[in-house]
């Protein structure tokens, strides 16, 4: 998972940040139902993924939009963009795929 303050393969610390097209698979996903953690009670259900990004990045996030609970490994994602109300800070979500860049 990114960021890391070192490079797995050499150590270096010699990082930075690279552009993404926002697109991806689905590596793997868990539907929270019921019992959330302190916070979360009002977003239940939603799901919760690991996407592997078509750069090669995996990061955790959520699965939103028609059809997320359907979701299933594999499956081919695009990122979509959710503000954090009260907090200024906009975290990257994705939606299923469906090729027509909505």
């Amino acid at each position: 998972m990114y960021p890391k303050r070192l490079c797995p393969a050499c150590l270096s610390e010699d990082l930075g940040w690279r552009e993404s097209a926002g697109r991806g698979e689905v590596y793997t996903y868990s539907e929270q139902v019921a019992g959330p953690p302190s916070g979360f009670e009002t977003l239940v259900p939603y799901v919760l993924a690991v996407v592997r990004l078509d750069e090669g990045v995996q990061l955790m996030t959520n699965i939103v939009g028609p059809g997320a609970s359907e979701v299933e490994c594999g499956d081919r994602v695009a990122v979509r963009f959710h503000p954090v109300e009260g907090t200024g800070t906009v975290l990257p979500v994705f939606a299923l795929d469906r090729g027509d860049d909505a």
